[in-house]
C-alpha cells in the first residue's frame, strides 16, 4: 500500500518509509538467524513419573557461538500425542555466547505408559516481535510413567508402632536374665535367683 500510494502521489517520503520498513523486516528476520543459531538443549528427567502427578524436568541451554548472545528463547518439548500447543515449555531471557543456562518446564503425564519425546522446538520473536522464527533440534527419549498411586486409608500410622530398634522385654533362653518377681508354683527352681531370696 505504501508502495502504491508513493508510485500515484510521487512523494519521496514514502519510498523512504517503505524503505525503513523493508529493512526492519530483513534487520528481524537476520538478528533471529543469529539468535538461533548454534544452540543445544539437554534434559534430566525424574527418577520416577507417575501418571496424573506434576513433574519437573530441568533443562540446560548451550550457546555455542563465540561471540554473539541469544535472547528471548521458548524451549518446548515435543511429545508425541500432544498438540503444539499443550507442549510444555520454559522461557529464557538471554544466552550469553559459551554459556549455559539451566532452566525447567513442570508437566503432567495424562496416562502410564511410555511416552516418545521427539526433542525441541527453540523458538524466538527477537528483535522487534515481528515475527517468530523456531528451529527443531532432536532428542529422541522414552519415558515410561508409572501408574496413578491409589490412596491408601485405614491404616495405623507407622509413627504410632516400634521402629524396629527399641528393645522390648521377653522371656529368652535359659540363663537369660529378664527380671525379678516373687516365685510361683510350677517355677523351675534353676530360674530362681538365691542371693537375692537369702537376702530377703
Amino acid at each position: 500500500m505504501v508502495s502504491i500510494a508513493a508510485f500515484n502521489t510521487g512523494n519521496n517520503p514514502l519510498y523512504l518509509l517503505l524503505g525503513m520498513l523493508l529493512s526492519l523486516i530483513l534487520i528481524s528476520g537476520t538478528l533471529s538467524d543469529l539468535t538461533l543459531k548454534d544452540l543445544e538443549v539437554s534434559r534430566q528427567l525424574p527418577n520416577r513419573i507417575f501418571a496424573g502427578q506434576p513433574v519437573l524436568v530441568g533443562l540446560t541451554l548451550v550457546n555455542r557461538k563465540r561471540r554473539l548472545p541469544s535472547f528471548s528463547l521458548q524451549v518446548s518439548e515435543r511429545i508425541e500425542g500432544l498438540r503444539r500447543e499443550d507442549w510444555p515449555s520454559s522461557y529464557v531471557l538471554r544466552v550469553d555466547p559459551g554459556a549455559k543456562v539451566d532452566t525447567f518446564y513442570q508437566h503432567t503425564f495424562s496416562r502410564r505408559g511410555a511416552w516418545q519425546l521427539q526433542g525441541f522446538e527453540v523458538a524466538t520473536s527477537f528483535p522487534f516481535e515481528l515475527f517468530r522464527k523456531a528451529v527443531e533440534i532432536r532428542d529422541p527419549q522414552t519415558v515410561i510413567v508409572f501408574p496413578r498411586p491409589a490412596s491408601v486409608q485405614g491404616l495405623v500410622l507407622w509413627d504410632q508402632l516400634s521402629s524396629g530398634n527399641q528393645l522390648r522385654p521377653q522371656p529368652g533362653r535359659e540363663g537369660d536374665y529378664l527380671s525379678l518377681r516373687p516365685y510361683r508354683p510350677h517355677d523351675d527352681v534353676r530360674s530362681v535367683h538365691w542371693k537375692i531370696s537369702a537376702k530377703r
